[in-house]
């Protein structure tokens, strides 16, 4: 995790760069696929980490509740083979602001 900070960091420091990888990172996130199901990120980490289970225990409850909402809906998507309609879908603009 500690590698990544550095990369992130040395992006980061660099606009050039950060202005070149910028659009890559957001097409790969839109490929992914995972926000058009409702979810974020954060949501797709496996549970079963020590440090997961840490993190979950000190969400508050509604961020908790929000986190259990947007797994099932995921699950229902993926249950019927369907995907949310595009105004539900997690925006980047979401995700950054919860971020700060």
């Amino acid at each position: 995790m500690a590698a990544v900070k550095k990369i992130t960091n040395y992006i980061i420091a660099r606009p050039k760069l950060f202005n070149f990888i910028k659009p890559i990172a957001d097409r790969y996130c839109d490929l992914a696929g995972y926000r058009k199901v409702g979810l974020m990120y954060e949501d797709l980490l496996r549970e079963e980490s020590h440090t997961v289970q840490l993190a979950l225990k000190r969400l508050p409850p509604r961020l908790a509740y929000d986190r259990a909402f947007r797994i099932r809906r995921a699950l229902q998507c993926s249950v019927t083979h369907t995907l949310l309609p595009k105004e539900e879908w997690i925006k980047a603009e979401e995700v950054c602001s919860r971020q700060k």
